[in-house]
């Protein structure tokens, strides 16, 4: 990829970034407000802002699915770089019922925030902890021993991105990508993470710069080149 191609591809990227924006806008625009009767609303009454993209999804499993994408028991959710844990938020507003076996993030305020708003059966300072089987934050403080949940139905992996971010200046920069102490969290712990918990499916999550060349002369991006198989999350039976 020359320089000329890669100033390109930005451009189109900002380009595309800026159309999706009017699209979730326009999607916003078709959600119907919040009824007095909905459960939306807080122990005052006061309604709670909408989740405008909720409404189109429910209504697209509805149309194409019907009652066969409505699961029959909990789906099993296992995570990694867990965040805000918003898998789980998503999950309930969309109204699939769900058990969250396991979730790692390496940010205290991160598992603090998780310990205080979701139920989850072991939770980790890091992937590593995670992969290996060591007792979790919660197990350890009840005296309990850890094991590696059975395969989830999903997994969700949101890694960090800035080794690809297109707002780091020195993006393009020959061995920058590679060179980024977050590179192998993606292409070496991350995949041992996939292997040991071999969920049914899942969703990786990361920013377009990581479909894009490492510097000019790369022919082909870091998720290409990935041996994983990552796909979206759209219905279990």
């Amino acid at each position: 990829m020359t320089w000329a191609k890669a100033a390109e591809s930005h451009a189109l990227q900002e380009e595309a970034e800026s159309e999706s924006i009017e699209e979730a806008e326009a999607i916003r625009s078709q959600s119907p407000p919040p009824s007095p009767d909905s459960e939306g609303g807080d122990s005052d009454g006061q309604f709670l802002p909408e989740l405008y993209w909720a409404h189109p999804i429910m209504k697209v499993l509805a149309e194409n699915l019907g009652n066969a994408g409505k699961m029959n028991r909990e789906l099993t959710l296992v995570s990694a770089c867990s965040g805000s844990l918003a898998e789980s938020t998503v999950l309930q507003v969309l109204g699939i019922s769900h058990k969250i076996l396991s979730a790692s993030d390496n940010d205290t305020g991160a598992l603090d925030f998780i310990r205080a708003n979701f139920e989850v059966e072991h939770l980790h300072d890091s992937m590593e902890s995670q992969t290996s089987g060591q007792t979790c934050l919660l197990c350890r403080s009840k005296g309990k021993c850890c094991v590696i949940p059975k395969r989830a139905d999903l997994f969700v992996a949101g890694l960090p991105c800035k080794p690809y971010s297109l707002q780091r200046a020195k993006r393009f920069a020959s061995g920058s990508v590679k060179g980024h102490s977050a590179y192998d969290l993606a292409f070496g712990e991350f995949a041992e993470w996939l292997n040991v918990h071999n969920p049914k499916s899942g969703v990786f999550e990361n920013v377009m710069g990581m479909d894009m060349g490492e510097d000019s002369a790369d022919e082909s991006t870091p998720l290409r080149r990935t041996p994983l198989a990552f796909c979206t999350f759209v219905s279990l039976n």
